[in-house]
């Protein structure tokens, strides 16, 4: 399956880049190159979009860690001043955004990259980000508040979904630059959530106490705890994995937000939650983190967890492959569906069955198939039961 937004469709070539880029990101020995296929640059452009590596990789190559041949090289250190610029577009756009949500009382709290990005651009100029995730608690009793409000910031309401409010500026900007990295033009939207739960075939958990619990202060706002954001970001890149839109970003997110808080602080919040019941959206982030970071604090909060998640989950995390869990290879996988990598019991099985065969908008969410119209949704179950109904003649082949 393509997607417009790539420049090439040959997704044997995509996952060469895919293994390519990753062995880079975690010091692997570098696999077979396409680097004299013609459309190679473009899909190391691709690949690099979809998991996040430019700027990352392109610090190590001007750290002198990594060596690329000289166009990969190039692109890759081009990427770091791009990002440097649509960070700094970023936060100062999400300090306006704060300041003007603040002014009609809302108590808004940036989270996963928002928060750092509080910080500085430089502390997280490896990490890219397309947009601006905000909690603000009692947004949705306070609707038309809070559109005014981010319409005085610049913003506009272009969707809903169960899992949050999007906006978008409400300027009309230059047109989208496809297929070169991080480009600074590009849109740099806001994402509003009321609450932030996770939800997976029939699952929840509601993050959102954690969260909100003891905040600290960064450049002057309110931010989650950094155990707080190593819980989130754990549960976030779990789901991600299970539903085939991962980026192996996410898992260098991920090490380094474990390695400054340590296992325990993230097991015990897990266990508080209880461990048979959560363990299950922490483990598939933690256990790839593990395997290719090579990070002990990884290592060791998956030992904690394994006990507590079914084997087939287990084994499911140990093989798959990084393109697997992306975008580019979600509909290789046939995982989203495999009862047995969540579930512990019958009726764990029976809950994933009915919400497979009666998705909820989080499931039409997690398939791309979630609008904010009655139209959309439509349109999402006819998507979702023809995907379905393709899996199920692969299988009965």
């Amino acid at each position: 399956m393509s997607d417009p937004r790539l420049q090439i469709v040959d997704h044997v070539l995509l996952r060469q880049a895919t293994d390519y880029l990753t062995a880079l990101a975690f010091d692997r020995t570098l696999p077979q190159a396409g680097s004299d296929h013609p459309e190679w640059l473009a899909a190391i452009k691709d690949a690099s979009g979809i998991h996040g590596l430019g700027a990352y990789l392109g610090l190590r190559v001007i750290a002198g860690e990594i060596d690329v041949p000289e166009p990969i090289a190039n692109w890759l250190t081009g990427q770091v001043e791009r990002n440097r610029e649509r960070l700094t577009r970023l936060r100062t756009e999400m300090l306006a955004t704060l300041a003007a949500l603040n002014e009609r009382g809302f108590a808004a709290m940036p989270v996963k990259g928002g928060a750092l990005l509080l910080d500085s651009v430089e502390s997280v100029l490896w990490r890219s980000y397309a947009d601006i995730d905000l909690l603000v608690p009692g947004g949705n009793e306070r609707e038309l508040d809070l559109h005014l409000a981010l319409a005085h910031a610049g913003y506009c309401l272009a969707g809903e979904s169960w899992k949050h409010r999007h906006y978008r500026a409400c300027a009309p900007g230059p047109p989208l630059v496809i297929g070169d990295g991080e480009h600074p033009d590009n849109p740099r939207d806001v994402e509003v959530h009321e609450a932030v739960i996770e939800m997976f075939r029939g699952f929840a958990w509601n993050l959102t106490p954690q969260l909100l619990a003891d905040p600290v202060e960064r450049a002057g706002w309110p931010a989650p705890l950094d155990r707080a954001m190593a819980l989130h970001l754990a549960v976030h890149a779990s789901i991600s994995a299970l539903e085939g839109t991962s980026r192996a970003i996410n898992l260098i997110d991920l090490a380094r937000a474990i390695g400054r808080v340590g296992p325990m602080p993230v097991y015990l919040a897990t266990r508080d939650a209880g461990l048979r019941r959560h363990a299950r959206f922490l483990y598939p982030a933690v256990a790839l983190a593990a395997r290719e970071t090579g990070d002990p604090e990884c290592e060791s909060l998956r030992e904690l967890l394994e006990p507590h998640v079914p084997h087939p989950m287990v084994n499911w995390a140990a093989s798959v492959s990084l393109y697997h869990v992306s975008w580019a290879g979600r509909h290789d996988r046939g995982a989203l569906d495999r009862h047995a990598i969540w579930a512990h019991t019958r009726r764990d099985r029976a809950r994933m069955l009915a919400h497979t065969l009666l998705p909820s908008p989080a499931v039409l969410a997690s398939e791309g198939d979630a609008g904010s119209g009655i139209a959309d949704v439509i349109v999402g179950y006819g998507q979702h039961y023809r995907r379905l109904g393709g899996r199920i003649r692969s299988r009965v082949r």
